[in-house]
């Protein structure tokens, strides 16, 4: 082949197909994070009704002032062993009084047969003493006063009122933002 020979696309334009390979990167690029994003989330987020470690609760009352407020939604996760000073969630035991009730308190005596626990704000000890098998979880981090927000958009007319106002936002949003979103959008 001599130098000054060069290659002819038929029925392809060279400028389209460079920016189909941008396209086709762009989407593996896309796809590879998202798979790395659900892998993540199937180890170390997944709810246990999934079978996964993590769970959550919204507080209520007020026996564990002043560590956690009434409102304040926890993300607890499953371990494999607890210790006395952990603060933990467990179920009121089937056979008892309140029944399937999640309750959050802190491990203050017992081992892995029977846990003693204890509000931090009350002066007994609770009356059951769940094993290793029966705790929900321990608190794996707070988020202050979220529960008190997410019960107030229970309410619908809450809820479309906040849907309204997001709808709202975009509808006035600049036109150039808007244009590129749907230009992104069209690819």
């Amino acid at each position: 082949m001599k130098e000054s020979e060069h290659f002819e696309f038929v029925g392809v334009d060279p400028k389209s197909f460079s920016k189909k390979r941008g396209f086709r990167l762009k989407h593996v690029i896309g796809l590879s994070f998202a798979c790395a994003f659900v892998a993540v989330w199937a180890l170390f987020f997944r709810p246990q009704m999934l079978g996964g470690p993590i769970s959550n609760i919204a507080v209520s009352g007020n026996s564990m002032l002043p560590t956690f407020q009434s409102g304040d939604f926890l993300i607890v996760k499953k371990e494999d062993s607890y210790s006395i000073g952990d603060i933990v969630v467990y179920a009121i035991p089937a056979d008892e009084v309140g029944a399937g009730r999640r309750v959050v308190h802190r491990i203050v005596g017992g081992d892995e047969n029977g846990f003693e626990l204890k509000g931090d704000n009350n002066s007994a000890i609770d009356p059951w003493r769940p094993t290793q098998d029966q705790i929900v979880g321990q608190e794996w981090f707070r988020i202050p006063s979220l529960a008190g927000l997410l019960v107030h958009l229970r309410n619908p007319l809450v809820l479309a009122i906040a849907i309204g106002f997001m709808t709202l936002a975009v509808t006035l949003s600049p036109s150039s933002l808007r244009s590129t979103l749907w230009q992104w959008m069209k690819k």
